[in-house]
């Protein structure tokens, strides 16, 4: 099934596919396992192929511009949650004595 679902998932961003549209085109119905399977797959693809997402779906970078945009958005993305798993860490080990420490280097 990876490899059906690699097939599918298009060149370009805005040429991007959902799981609901992969199910139909895989000829299943689109449910909640579905929707689990189909991600589950694409996220064991990405370890051999350059599969990026948006809000818009799933597709492979058509160029550098393309790939470099996804990589610089999911890098912004992860600063800022680093940045606030720092605030939120240092007030939950002052509220419960805690000792919650992040161990990601950017």
């Amino acid at each position: 099934m990876k490899i059906k679902i690699l097939n599918l998932i298009p060149l370009g961003k805005a040429n991007a596919r959902k799981t609901k549209t992969l199910a139909a085109l895989l000829g299943i119905a689109y449910n909640t396992n579905s929707d689990r399977n189909i991600r589950k797959a694409i996220e064991e693809l990405k370890s051999e192929y350059p599969i990026c997402a948006t809000s818009s779906g799933y597709y492979i970078p058509l160029n550098s511009e393309e790939a470099a945009e996804y990589f610089n958005t999911q890098y912004k993305h992860i600063r800022t949650l680093s940045a606030n798993l720092k605030k939120i860490s240092k007030n939950l080990n002052k509220k419960f004595n805690l000792n919650l420490q992040l161990e990601l280097e950017l």
